[in-house]
């Protein structure tokens, strides 16, 4: 198999991440493990909870700015400096950017600019108001308000509801708007779902201001709050299914949390003072909001999701307002697709499988295990498929010193252990952690160890292993990983997303500044980790059905870190028993064509070669890992790629031949497709 590198660049990985909310998973009743929340002190990254930081406006002397903080009220810097103006800031999905507006140019306008407060660019240019810019998902558009094509500007401020505005979105390479509301009242406040389907707002178009919820086109606007008091500014939760918003409902203004489809309606603030302007944090854990009162400064404030623990965080600032969290950054920490690897540090290479010459019928020969030492008392009845001890360099781990602009990297073999050392280098490029993965082998389930000490002066360095990545663009995999002070996390990135799973915890298996054994078992949607023996945590979870494994690495922004590594070991199932080599099932007559079984009919020809159909007791995942070795003998090679493209569970092509396998579950069996054909 091809071994690569991969660098990625993310704070969210493992040092303190949140990403959509989510609730901490029940535990199997056989496991007890510590579960103490570590809190990870950081310099500034770009993640919530604990470590993070908010972007707000703040008013000094008259002039009012954006200025960013850490999620402890720490480091606080100020981004604009102007005589005029500047507020309302809003993230890119990116978090490499700060939407806001300015009157610098006379009226309420949007701008952007990087995260550091450089590179102003003024985006609209209308002689009107424009408010509350909100950056969609994908970072293609910003929803903003504006009046835009009020009727009549003049007479607007006599009007019970004062000026209409609207909703419109303006792209941001072109600068198109498009407007997506049409209302004759005021339209305020756009919030995204997580997914870009559907956009949050307020509205006084039946009287007075509610929560109203609309399609990203501005169609099928249904409303979803109902009471005398003004409801506004909603804001989405990181997993779409809660919406926080401000209201008058308890006679001043409080934050309140519902359900998305403005359900289950509870209040999370209780004080003498105004609360607003509420913002998640990126793992849903958090919220932040300004407090103010009439004889005290408005200031940002953080609590949990509960409405317990809140904190105020400018208690210093004159004013302070409109505090948004910034999201988990993606670019420059974008994951790499295969061919962007920039790095070859330490990459095993694995001999090839030799490419079998087709025969009458498939054979399927266990692949002999490799020789290997290593003890393992965990599912050692399934085969070895890769073992590494690092006496030989069996596997051909690239040795030598690897400059890069983040991390310098050596990596060496001394004593029968691969010693890999990375040295930071602080950089204001970016505000996160450097994660290296090494893949090792493809397969989905698997039990994985290894064993790793970390030789470091920062607490915030991590190893592990990724699994069942998908290898078509590194978008869809999991994570888990445990730090050199007792605890660990469990996450997954789904479609780019990033989901903590277990997040931050601790238990006493782990020795301190020590050197631990990590075995993860991947067994269809059950994942059991162990450190130095102990069972330590479980999960379930079947959203991911990648197959590569790989050996992980994390550091934080300039931090350097020695990983001492030793045994790594992979066993998995033997396929050759699980399936058959010929289940015909319903099937009577077969042939094979080049070596894979078909059914010839009446449609064969040039195009159309045949199909195949067999049913099956064995697992989906079983028939899948069973083909993708069956074809790989035979000389296929796999295309991943055509599987996003058509919906199919395995696609292969040998020169301009293409076979696609579809598995599809009947009672407790599962029906397998093979359809083969000719470009």
């Amino acid at each position: 198999m091809k071994q690569k590198l991969v660098l990625l660049l993310c704070v969210l990985l493992l040092f303190g991440f949140f990403a959509t909310g989510c609730s901490s998973p029940s535990l199997k009743d056989t496991i007890t493990p510590e579960t103490t929340k570590t809190t990870i002190a950081l310099l500034p990254t770009a993640i919530g909870g604990g470590t993070g930081r908010i972007a707000f406006s703040a008013e000094y002397n008259g002039n009012r700015d954006i200025y960013v903080i850490d999620a402890d009220g720490s480091h606080e810097t100020r981004l604009t400096n102007y005589e005029d103006w500047d507020w309302s800031p809003a993230w890119s999905p990116d978090g490499k950017q700060i939407a806001f507006l300015s009157i610098r140019d006379g009226n309420s306008e949007i701008y952007i600019m990087d995260a550091d407060g450089a590179n102003i660019k003024r985006l609209t240019l209308n002689q009107s108001y424009e408010g509350y810019p909100m950056w969609s998902p994908d970072g293609k558009n910003i929803a903003f308000v504006s009046d835009k094509d009020e009727p009549d500007p003049a007479g607007c401020v006599n009007s019970p509801t004062g000026c209409n505005s609207n909703i419109y979105l303006i792209n941001i390479n072109s600068l198109n708007e498009t407007r997506l509301t049409d209302s004759p009242s005021l339209d305020e406040s756009p919030s995204w779902s997580p997914d870009g389907t559907q956009i949050v707002f307020y509205s006084n178009r039946d009287g007075n201001n509610e929560i109203y919820l609309m399609k990203a086109d501005g169609s099928n606007t249904t409303r979803l709050t109902s009471n005398p008091a003004d409801d506004w500014r909603p804001r989405w939760s990181p997993d779409g299914k809660h919406i926080v918003f401000v209201s008058f409902r308890d006679d001043n203004s409080e934050i309140y949390m519902m359900e998305a489809d403005g359900s289950n309606v509870i209040r999370l603030t209780d004080n003498q003072v105004d609360d607003s302007a509420p913002s998640w944090s990126p793992d849903g854990q958090n919220i932040a909001y300004h407090s103010s009162s009439s004889d005290e400064n408005a200031k940002i404030c953080s609590m949990d999701f509960d409405g317990s623990n809140m904190n105020c965080l400018t208690n210093n600032l004159t004013n302070a307002w409109e505090p948004v969290w910034q999201p988990f950054t993606t670019e420059p920490y974008n994951l790499p697709t295969n061919n962007t690897s920039t790095t070859q540090i330490s990459t095993p290479t694995l001999s090839p499988e030799p490419t079998l010459e087709p025969t009458l019928e498939p054979t399927f020969e266990p692949t002999p295990e490799p020789a290997c030492d290593i003890a393992s008392s965990i599912k050692n009845e399934w085969p070895i498929i890769y073992c590494e001890e690092f006496d030989d360099n069996r596997n051909n781990w690239v040795l030598g010193q690897f400059d890069e602009d983040l991390v310098t990297t050596t990596t060496k073999i001394e004593n029968g252990k691969l010693i890999i050392e990375k040295i930071g280098k602080p950089t204001s490029g970016y505000t996160g952690g450097v994660v290296s993965w090494h893949e090792l082998v493809s397969t989905s389930d698997f039990a994985v160890t290894a064993t790793v000490k970390i030789d470091s002066k920062n607490r915030d360095v991590s190893w592990g292993f990724v699994f069942r990545n998908d290898l078509i663009n590194s978008k869809n995999l999991y994570d888990f990983e445990i730090f050199k002070q007792g605890y660990y996390n469990f996450l997954k990135l789904n479609d780019g997303v990033w989901t903590p799973l277990l997040l931050n915890k601790s238990n006493s298996s782990i020795k301190w500044d020590e050197e631990n054994t990590l075995t993860i078992v991947g067994e269809g949607n059950e994942f059991t980790f162990y450190v130095n023996g102990q069972l330590i945590n479980s999960y379930s979870d079947s959203s991911i059905k990648g197959t590569v494994i790989s050996l992980a690495m994390t550091q934080a922004e300039g931090a350097s870190a020695t990983y001492t590594i030793d045994n790594i070991l992979v066993r998995a199932p033997d396929l050759s028993t699980t399936i058959p080599a010929e289940t015909p099932g319903s099937v009577t007559s077969l042939t094979y064509w080049n070596g894979i079984p078909i059914i010839p009919g009446a449609e064969n020809g040039q195009e159309y070669l045949g199909d195949y159909k067999f049913t099956t007791n064995a697992s989906a995942t079983a028939i899948k890992e069973y083909y993708q070795q069956v074809m790989a003998k035979l000389g296929w090679e796999l295309r991943p790629e055509l599987m996003v493209k058509i919906p199919t569970d395995l696609a292969f092509n040998k020169g301009n031949t293409f076979a696609f396998f579809l598995i599809q579950s009947e009672d407790d069996n599962n029906v397998v497709f093979i359809h083969l054909f000719q470009e």
